[in-house]
């Protein structure tokens, strides 16, 4: 099993993709879920595919262990990697979009539903696993956080047949699955492109830290930023380097090895032995980068690398 501890902006939509596109089956850590997603494609039509997608979701709903699933053929078309408030754009404030807030506002469920449809008697209807889908990072009544105590019983299970898993796992995770962990390939992917790596996080300046995590400047323009204390933008920059150096300690207080992976240069079907290869600039959101902001964009990561000398 590969396990790809990247962290934002480290190429994780693009392993996804790849994964997919060889119909492995992937493990999702996220803050309240666990997906499995095992995809059997059939036909791979460039721009489209034909394939078996079936995810199952390991949750916790009211402290109880659950699980449900979703099997469907259908035809897959890739979605747009854009960054919704990227710092190329004039106004790239993730406040600016009102209407587009009013629109996912409506589309949720009420408390009320949240309550009913999520009780035992629900399980295995599809209203039961669209609310436990959509409700995988922000919470619900009754859906709660996983724990150690919850899966103890439950790991086998969940990583029986996995090729690879993404997203960073917490702490406790890693302690109970040290042993897993050190029998799998644990990669930290990087870029040795610094100038791509650069623009690349700075497109996502507004809205990529949450304004609940260190370092965060959710909501700030870059350019007003950079014009006012340049200092912020280059601590900015280093946290994602820091949080690589995180991971890299973590890894090593566990005795769990690591390689690195070279997103530029690296082969991905080599490397992870798989056969059908992607176009490595597949998930690049660079086609979108254009304009008198990018170009400013482009002198703030050249004067960070040349301040780093990188």
């Amino acid at each position: 099993m590969f396990v790809y501890w990247g962290g934002i902006d480290s190429g994780k939509n693009h392993i996804r993709t790849f994964a997919s596109l060889n119909s492995k089956t992937q493990v999702l850590w996220l803050p309240l879920l666990i997906k499995k997603i095992k995809t059997e494609t059939h036909i791979d039509g460039g721009d489209w595919r034909d394939e078996t997608f079936h995810e199952i979701i390991y949750h916790n709903v009211r402290n109880e262990f659950r699980e449900c699933e979703r099997k469907k053929d259908r035809i897959w078309r890739p979605k747009k990697f854009l960054q919704p408030h990227s710092s190329m754009k004039p106004d790239p404030r993730p406040w600016g979009d009102k209407k587009r807030k009013k629109e996912v506002k409506s589309r949720e469920y009420s408390e009320e539903d949240i309550v009913k449809y999520t009780q035992k008697e629900y399980m295995g209807t599809l209203v039961y696993y669209d609310i436990i889908r959509r409700h995988n990072g922000r919470g619900a009544k009754g859906i709660v956080p996983l724990t150690s105590e919850l899966l103890k019983d439950h790991y086998h299970k969940i990583f029986e047949g996995v090729d690879i898993m993404s997203y960073i796992i917490p702490s406790w995770a890693m302690r109970d699955l040290a042993e897993l962990l050190r029998k799998s390939v644990n990669v930290i992917p990087f870029k040795s492109d610094h100038l791509d790596s650069c623009v690349s996080k700075l497109d996502g300046f507004s809205n990529f830290r949450f304004l609940s995590v260190d370092n965060s400047e959710y909501g700030n323009d870059l350019l007003e930023v950079y014009n006012q204390d340049k200092n912020r933008v280059w601590k900015w920059l280093d946290s994602f380097r820091e949080d690589d150096e995180k991971v890299k300690r973590r890894l090593k207080s566990y005795d769990i090895p690591y390689v690195m992976f070279d997103l530029d240069q690296d082969s991905y079907t080599d490397f992870f032995g798989w056969e059908r290869e992607m176009d490595r600039k597949y998930s690049h959101r660079g086609k979108t980068w254009e304009g008198e902001r990018y170009e400013k964009v482009v002198e703030i990561a050249k004067e960070y690398i040349h301040l780093h000398s990188f």
